[in-house]
This record gives structure tokens, sequence and C-alpha cells, in this order.
């Protein structure tokens, strides 16, 4: 069990696989109707685990590329220049740009977080009772003690933030007590299920891979997943006529929200995607009734995502080669004792004595001139035999 560049780059490419797969069917509420939203979230953590657990296991076999990858590997190595004591290659500079790349983003996302951080400290908490009141009412099962409200202009959307020190995030639009109280129970349950750990582990591995562009598209569906399924929450504790209310409260913070701003890592929002054909959705599964539905689908599902991830393990893209005689040690053939060749069909193959295959020779005038040429092993045992 270790880990290799080759699996490495099978991890990646099944989840690239995976994450369009789950893009496309999360879209479709037929999808979202019969599998319902532990699903998707289910499937999102197979993605994460192959991302972070690339590992070629004990049951794992290559499958070997004889064309693309060995000539692509070819090309990695193809020195470029020489700059002594460093060679650089074009595997090297890739390599050097996957690292700095991901520094570059890993250090801004830290000061995106100090940012942060430092802005919650200078807004000061709300003094309205009311807002106090109504999140100890949330119904939820672990009240949430010691939160601070925020309820500011510049703020488009409520959101929720710190694991250690509990932030609840207001813009300052009219909500009355039964909006008040969906948004609430909707960012405690962020807090409550540690959506926002989920949101950072997302954010690594995206930074990690920072150059293949659909897996930021694991972090937006996470996040979008993670929307869902505090709006299972809110479905569970509100009745019928105050989930309108939630929705009409959705609607108020979709008219001031920015378009164009993207979920961030270290906040869980109401409204992660202001987007119209989303929100359309998050309507649906909460009119429609479908957070409450049981799907009797749910274990075969689960199951036969399980199995898929673990065959994804069970081989290894890698490219094609034939061993060499470095692959054997030093092996000396500068006399004809115990090394001979065998002739095929595409070439010749040396051997020591009695049947240890060292290498493969394609053309005759690069064989060693004084050691024997057999046409099959027969021959050369026989006349091995006549020798000793």
């Amino acid at each position: 069990m270790h880990i290799s560049v080759f699996s490495l780059f099978t991890s990646v490419l099944w989840v690239t696989v995976f994450t369009k797969i789950i893009s496309v069917l999360r879209k479709r509420m037929p999808y979202m109707q019969h599998f319902s939203i532990h699903a998707l979230l289910f499937l999102l953590l197979l993605c994460a685990l192959r991302l972070l657990f690339p590992l070629e296991l004990p049951y794992s076999r290559p499958l070997e590329s004889t064309k693309i990858m060995p000539a692509f590997q070819l090309f990695l190595r193809k020195p470029l220049f020489t700059c002594e004591p460093v060679h650089m290659t074009p595997a090297l500079l890739l390599t050097t740009v996957w690292f700095t790349g991901a520094a570059v983003l890993f250090i801004r996302q830290i000061l995106e977080y100090r940012r942060l951080k430092h802005v919650l400290y200078l807004l000061p908490a709300s003094d309205d009772e009311r807002l106090y009141y109504l999140l100890a009412n949330a119904g939820l099962q672990k009240p949430l003690n010691h939160v601070k409200i925020i309820k500011h202009s510049s703020i488009t959307s409520p959101a929720s933030a710190g694991l250690i020190h509990p932030v609840i995030l207001l813009p300052d639009i009219c909500f009355d007590d039964e909006e008040l109280l969906g948004i609430f129970i909707h960012e405690a349950a962020h807090l409550q299920l540690k959506h926002h750990l989920v949101k950072l582990v997302m954010e690594l591995i995206c930074i990690c891979f920072w150059w293949n562009p659909i897996l930021r598209d694991l972090f937006s569906e996470t996040a979008y997943a993670l929307e869902m399924h505090s709006d299972q929450t809110v479905c569970t504790k509100l009745n019928q006529k105050q989930q309108q209310k939630y929705l009409h409260a959705i609607l108020k913070v979709f008219m001031n929200a920015n378009q164009k701003e993207s979920p961030s890592a270290f906040t869980c929002g109401l409204l992660e995607h202001p987007d119209s054909i989303d929100l359309q959705q998050r309507f649906r599964m909460i009119l429609e009734n479908r957070y409450q539905s049981k799907s009797k689908l749910l274990p075969g599902i689960a199951a036969f995502a399980l199995c898929t991830f673990l065959l994804s393990y069970t081989f290894v893209l890698q490219p094609y080669s034939e061993p060499t005689p470095a692959d054997y040690g030093h092996v000396d053939t500068s006399t004809d004792q115990n090394f001979f060749y065998i002739e095929t069909d595409d070439g010749y193959d040396l051997y020591e004595y009695p049947e240890r295959f060292l290498d493969h020779i394609d053309n005759k005038k690069n064989c060693l001139p004084w050691l024997q040429i057999y046409s099959d092993m027969e021959e050369m045992k026989q006349k091995w035999k006549r020798k000793s």
C-alpha cells in the first residue's frame, strides 16, 4: 500500500469523472426525488476520500498505456536546459508551477480568513433582544449559547461562521419573526452539523489540485449540498405555512444578493448560489415535500457507490515500459560465459543461463557480437548440454 505519481493521476481522473456525473445528476429533479440529499452528500464524501487517499492497494493492478502515456512521459523527461546542479525538464517545471500555485492560493486563503476574523471582531453585536429570543426558540437539539449576531448593511446574505466562537450574520433587511426563525434554524444547522469544516476540507482539496478546473465544481457542489442539507433541517422544524415564510425570506435575500459573489470557504450562507435555476430547485424540494419522502433505493445506491469507490482502486494507469539491463543490476557480458541471445519475431532477447531474461534488442547490429544467438530455448539447451 503506497502512493505513486500514477496512483495520484488515476485518483484525479476518477474524481474528475465522478464530479461531472454528480453535477449533471444533481440538477435533475428525478434524481433528487428518488435518491435524496443524503445520497448526494455520500457521493461527495467518496470523492473527497478518493483524493485524500490516492493509494495503490494490494489488489491494484497496472493498466498500461502503450502510446499516449509513454509519449507524454518521454516529453516530461526531455531536458530543456541544464544549469548545474539542476537539470530543468518539463516535469520539474510543471511540478514547480503546481506547488507554487497551491502555495499562493493557500496564503491567499489565510489572508482572507484573517480579514474575515478582523471584520467580525470590529462589527458590533446586535442589541436586538428579539433576534436572540428567536435564535433560542429555533428548536434545535443542541441550543447554541454565546452566539454573536451581527446585523449590518454591508452583509448581503444571512450566513454563519466560526467553529469555536460562532457568529451569525444578517443583512439589514426587514424580516418578520417567522422569516427570521427559518433563517436561524438554517444557520444554526450549519454550525451544529459542522458544515464549515466540510467546506474547509473541500477548499484545501481544490487548492491542492487548482490546475483541474472541474474539481472546483466539487467545492461548488458541496456548498450547494450543504445548503440543501440545512433546508432539510428547516423543513423538519417548521410547518407548511412557516416553510412558505422561509422561502419568502430567501427571495428577499436573492433580490439583495450580489450575483457575482462566489461561496466562501469560511462561511455557510443562506444563499451560496445566487442562481435562479438552483434557487428554483431548492424551492421545489421544499414545496413538493421532497425532503420528507423516504427513498427505498437509498441503501442500494449507497452500496453501489461504495462498490464503485472500491473498484476504482483495482487499476492504476501507467505508461508501458520494458526492463533494461540497469533494472537487473550490473551484468558483465564482456565474455560469452553464461550469456546468450534468443531470436524472436521482433528482435533478440538477452538471457543469462539458464533462463533469466535481461533485455530485448530490436536490431541485430545492437547485439553483442561475441554472444551466441539461438533460434529458441530448445536449441540453446541442446548445445549447452554438449558443452558440459
